[in-house]
């Protein structure tokens, strides 16, 4: 389900990604952006991307939802903003 908030710095017309989920699970198992990039086989590229709010492709989210036996919407969200 998406929320409705004010406008984030990496908005845009279609909202943005919120990855709130990932960053809570990555808390819960104690691992740490090294360990996540290892594990998971994501590049950091694409954990900075993540950490900008900025997209990723679906092959970066699969490999999370295995390392974490989750779905996609447990990892990330979409924001849309009500003010254009």
């Amino acid at each position: 389900m998406a929320f409705c908030e004010g406008p984030k710095q990496n908005s845009d017309d279609y909202g943005y990604t919120s990855y709130d989920g990932l960053w809570s699970l990555m808390k819960e198992r104690g691992l740490t952006k090294k360990e996540l990039i290892s594990k998971s086989g994501i590049s950091s590229k694409d954990y900075d991307l993540m950490n900008n709010k900025e997209d990723v492709n679906l092959k970066t989210l699969r490999k999370l939802c295995k390392l974490f036996n989750c779905n996609y919407g447990e990892i990330i969200r979409a924001i849309f903003s009500l003010i254009k």
